[in-house]
């Protein structure tokens, strides 16, 4: 029997932050999800995108010991000689994302490169990663556009596009302004609390602002109905990354510190070399992370001091308690605790 959804679903969502819901949200066979993918796109491009078409996200290998590349997402535009793979990653494994990211590039303006034609024929390659950790943690800016330059500023021909997308710095506190709010701001901010049932009058409010986060939220809608993607987003976040294991990987390489109001405030500050006996200095400062051969004893001590001290600056700025023990990996009771003594 055919499933029936309802226009007036008030259950729980789907995380679109996992890669089976992302895709979804913008490969969708209908109507809703082409106006969403050419309202991202033409937020990313910052011009009017329309006539975009989906195509295989599995390329071609040249021979058997080629890298393989599987794309979240890929497509190209109908009347322009412009093609684009958009990544959704959770995690920068090994902190070699950008070596990924340049070589899909690479893979796409390849792939799409045709023998016979001319170079002046070759296609501009877009590669778009929306990224759920820092990136970049000596910048503040949450959105950038990488090509390839020579030392003295000038372009090549701008063939090979990379859009860097850093969701922690782009977060905001559910009461900002949403006038205020860059596309690229909402966009993320969407991702961000779309399945966060304390934060929809919100996420509402970025998708009445917006007409393809409209229609992303109207696709999450009906999709959280089907217990099949309700199974793809259990596993795959069973496969790829629990939420311990983004919790885990922040606080051990410095980023949960500088987490406030989506900014990296201490993003400019590097490791401690190593563990001074029980990391009273790093600890002391909030900074340390020490070797992995430091004391078990003080690297936990450190560890856990760095996510008081974040919670601490959290709560400063009245982020709800719920988040602040979701980002630092603290008990809600122990955020609670600091909240009744800030008081």
């Amino acid at each position: 029997m055919a499933n029936t959804y309802s226009d007036e679903y008030n259950g729980p969502l789907l995380n679109p932050l996992a890669d089976p819901i992302f895709k979804i949200l913008f490969t969708d066979p209908s109507k809703e999800a082409n106006i969403a993918l050419t309202c991202f796109l033409s937020c990313i491009f910052n011009r009017k995108v329309e006539n975009v078409e989906i195509v295989s996200n599995e390329l071609s290998k040249e021979s058997t010991s080629d890298r393989a590349a599987v794309f979240d997402i890929s497509c190209k535009f109908v009347d322009d000689n412009e093609v684009i793979e958009i990544e959704m990653q959770g995690r920068d494994d090994h902190n070699a994302y950008d070596k990924r990211a340049e070589y899909y590039a690479a893979h796409l303006l390849n792939h799409y490169s045709k023998c016979g034609e001319g170079w002046v024929d070759v296609p501009r390659a877009y590669q778009i990663s929306v990224l759920n950790f820092i990136y970049d943690k000596n910048d503040d800016s949450g959105f950038s556009h990488y090509v390839m330059r020579k030392e003295s500023g000038g372009t090549l021909s701008k063939r090979l596009n990379i859009f860097f997308i850093e969701l922690p710095k782009l977060m905001c506190d559910p009461d900002v302004d949403i006038e205020k709010l860059t596309s690229i701001e909402k966009w993320s901010n969407f991702l961000l609390y779309a399945n966060d049932k304390d934060e929809q009058v919100f996420v509402n409010k970025i998708a009445e602002s917006e007409e393809g986060i409209m229609n992303a939220q109207k696709i999450l809608n009906r999709i959280s109905q089907d217990e099949i993607n309700w199974q793809r987003e259990r596993d795959f976040f069973d496969q790829k990354m629990t939420l311990e294991t983004i919790k885990r990987y922040a606080r051990e390489t410095g980023y949960s510190e500088g987490l406030k109001m989506g900014k990296i405030d201490g993003m400019k500050k590097g490791k401690k070399e190593g563990l001074a006996e029980g990391r009273a200095e790093g600890i002391a400062e909030g900074r340390a992370e020490g070797r992995v051969e430091g004391r078990a004893e003080g690297r936990a001590e450190g560890i856990e001091e760095n996510a008081i001290n974040t919670a601490r600056n959290m709560l400063k700025d009245n982020l709800p308690a719920e988040k602040i023990a979701m980002y630092t990996g603290l008990s809600l009771e122990k955020v609670l605790e600091l909240k009744e003594r800030k008081e």
